[in-house]
């Protein structure tokens, strides 16, 4: 393995130890003596790829916002019916979401934390997801499918807000997207 590869992984390494660390501790609580700890590599090895805890957690949520866009784009290219393929994309994005902010009792602390060091990657991210569902949805005919897009991703993760399990999440996703999908673009005999 070459020394940029082994770079990587341990970037990755220590990115999985930063994640577990936030989740367990919250930012307030977390360290870089812990994230190394958990990453079992010396302190000054997790200095050489963060600066500080606030840089490991921005480079944390920014990977997490690069999930939820992968996720969509998944979603999106999961089936040729693009009504199936927009809620699939909707729903692997808002799972992801819930399941991140569900994972630790400092999600509150954690998702202020996120807004203060990270507010740009998930702009970024919701950018990506709003173009390439509007395009899918401008596939199925829908007028002002950029708007129609924003609309849905907004109301799904209002949905998300108030989801008590995944469940039920996905269900509210499908049945929400299905009937704007079926009143802004009926089907075409």
């Amino acid at each position: 393995m070459s020394a940029p590869d082994r770079k990587a992984l341990r970037r990755e390494k220590l990115l999985d130890a930063a994640e577990r660390v936030f989740g367990q501790q919250g930012l307030r609580g977390a360290t870089m003596e812990a994230i190394a700890a958990e990453a079992r590599v010396a302190k000054a090895t997790a200095y050489a790829y963060f600066r500080d805890k606030e840089d490991a957690f921005r480079l944390v949520a920014e990977r997490l916002a690069g999930r939820l866009a992968e996720a969509v784009e998944t979603g999106l290219a999961s089936s040729s019916d693009s009504r199936a393929a927009v809620i699939a994309a909707l729903q692997a994005k808002e799972l992801i979401a819930w399941r991140a902010a569900h994972a630790s009792v400092h999600a509150h602390d954690l998702l202020s934390a996120k807004t203060l060091f990270a507010a740009e990657a998930f702009t970024q991210a919701d950018d990506q997801v709003r173009r390439a569902l509007g395009a899918r949805l401008g596939e199925l005919g829908v007028d002002a499918a950029d708007a129609t897009a924003r609309r849905l991703v907004s109301a799904c993760a209002g949905l998300a807000g108030a989801a008590r399990d995944e469940d039920a999440l996905a269900a509210d996703i499908a049945h929400l997207a299905g009937a704007v999908l079926a009143g802004l673009a009926p089907e075409r005999s």
